[in-house]
């Protein structure tokens, strides 16, 4: 039995089972159980992560003890489970210690990208458990797993950029006040509502309205002086957050932020959501990471989540969703009359007969072309989930097109 040592206080906190047995015997979500038994293969899952993980970043083996990470991914493996069963969000106690451990790894000598990297890998494996264990339940199974797909990386997303950003603290900190409170400020939002008051003491130093309108961007690398216009740039080791107060409304405030990156010649931009107060400043800024990251994986000059939310959500788990559709993709992407088809399908909502004017044909003609990519790919676009599966074969196509 593995046991923790008095020290390892970043590590995730215990969950007994009888939390668990509440947590899995209320309702009758197919999702409950199938985590219920996921947490049963916990050992089978972490054995499989810190395998993953030692052969991926070899940092790992030079800078972190087998016990060490043995135990760091079982309890995160654990809580995640526990999370995503009693559908909430991770708590502040919950993501403290996951940061307290971005701060240990910084103290390590470990990277930043060797950390994200880790995490990345330690969750593609849990996703790849969860869907190799809904396969085995069934179809019912399976579209859950997929609807709440977003839900689940979005809490795998939060706690990576609490550990990420408790790194880039650590490895930041500096004497000039601005500056501390500007990163204390970035971190703070991604711990939001923890420190609340010290985070508004920072956010008013720093000449910021809490209660005001909020729009975040991340881009690559260090951003030229942007003039004016009220932008807050923070400079991190390997990228800039800016932050911006819109005067006017919140579409515009995204609009002129997303210009004036774009004008300063920055690269790989990602920008959230305009939304109010530190809340919607959390939010924003948790889309634009989301948004740079997707723009960084496919070249792009710049993401807005207003216009490129699914294809995020898509890419960011594309290893794993893919086993899902896989055959739809690989027909896809040697149909061109498949892909045209479904994608007018797509946008009339499910409509064959729109679809069909749409595209200038019969509405047998469509039925033909659906029928057939069901008997090759097994694709139904008209069963329940059928119309979501297909939209994420067709952006799983385009991006390996």
């Amino acid at each position: 039995m593995r046991t923790l040592e008095p020290t390892s206080r970043d590590l995730a906190p215990v969950v007994d089972d009888e939390r668990w047995r509440a947590a899995t015997e209320a309702g009758d979500d197919p999702l409950v159980p199938l985590l219920r038994r996921a947490r049963e293969q916990a050992q089978v899952l972490t054995g499989r992560a810190v395998e993953r993980i030692t052969a991926s970043v070899p940092a790992y083996a030079e800078t972190v003890s087998p016990e060490d990470l043995w135990l760091s991914v079982n309890r995160n493996l654990d809580l995640n489970l526990l999370v995503l069963a009693e559908r909430r969000d991770a708590d502040v106690e919950e993501l403290m210690a996951r940061a307290t451990l971005g701060a240990r790894r910084a103290a390590s000598g470990l990277s930043i990208s060797d950390l994200l990297r880790a995490f990345r890998v330690g969750y593609v494996v849990l996703w790849d458990g969860l869907t190799e264990l809904a396969r085995l339940e069934g179809r019912e199974t399976v579209d859950r797993l997929l609807e709440d797909a977003g839900r689940i990386w979005e809490l795998l997303d939060r706690i990576s950029s609490a550990v990420a950003d408790s790194y880039r603290e650590a490895y930041s900190r500096r004497d000039l006040d601005t500056r501390r409170r500007s990163l204390a400020l970035v971190a703070g939002l991604e711990r939001y509502p923890a420190d609340r008051d010290q985070l508004e003491d920072d956010a008013r130093q720093l000449g910021l309205d809490v209660n005001g309108a909020f729009v975040a961007a991340v881009c690559d690398g260090h951003l030229p002086p942007l003039g004016a216009g009220g932008f807050l740039v923070v400079e991190q080791p390997d990228r800039s957050v800016v932050l911006l107060q819109p005067a006017a409304g919140a579409r515009s405030g995204e609009i002129i932020l997303a210009a004036n990156l774009r004008q300063a010649g920055a690269e790989r931009v990602g920008v959230g959501l305009a939304g109010h107060g530190l809340a919607g400043a959390r939010r924003s800024l948790c889309e634009a990471q989301r948004a740079h990251r997707c723009a960084v994986e496919l070249g792009a000059d710049l993401l807005s989540w207003r216009e490129d939310w699914f294809h995020c959500l898509v890419l960011e788990a594309s290893e794993s969703l893919e086993p899902l559709v896989g055959d739809a993709v690989a027909e896809l992407q040697r149909s061109p009359d498949a892909v045209e088809t479904v994608t007018e399908l797509l946008t009339a909502n499910g409509n064959l007969s729109e679809a069909a004017r749409q595209l200038h044909l019969h509405a047998n003609t469509v039925a033909y072309r659906l029928q057939r990519l069901q008997d090759l790919s097994g694709l139904d676009v008209r069963a329940r989930g059928g119309l979501l599966q297909a939209q994420l074969a067709l952006a799983l196509a385009g991006r390996r097109a």
